[in-house]
C-alpha cells in the first residue's frame, strides 16, 4: 500500500517479525501486513501516516458532496410527488 509518513516509523509483521521502515516527509510502499501492527492504526489517528486510496473526504468536499445529494433527493421526490401536465411523459 502507497503511504506519507510524517515521522520515521517501523511496523513488524507478527506472524514472520519481518520489519518494514518508513522515512520522515516521504511516500513510501509498505505491504498489506504492516496495517496488521498496532503501531500503524496509531499512527494513521495520530495523523503521522496518510495512506493513499482511501476514502478521507474533506469537510469543504463533503459538505458539497452532501448538498448535491440533498438537491439530487428533492428533484426526484419532487418528480414523483408533482402530477405531470398534459403530453408529459
Amino acid at each position: 500500500m502507497r503511504v506519507f509518513s510524517k515521522k520515521k516509523l517501523t511496523f513488524i509483521n507478527p506472524k514472520t517479525k519481518e520489519q518494514a521502515s518508513v522515512k520522515p516527509f516521504t511516500f513510501s510502499n509498505l505491504p498489506d501486513w504492516a496495517s496488521l501492527d498496532p503501531l500503524f492504526g496509531w499512527a494513521k489517528e495520530e495523523g503521522s501516516l496518510e495512506v493513499f486510496g482511501e476514502d478521507k473526504p474533506s469537510v469543504r468536499s463533503d459538505k458539497k458532496g452532501q448538498n448535491k445529494k440533498a438537491e439530487a433527493a428533492a428533484k426526484l421526490e419532487q418528480e414523483i410527488t408533482e402530477p405531470k401536465a398534459d403530453g408529459e411523459q
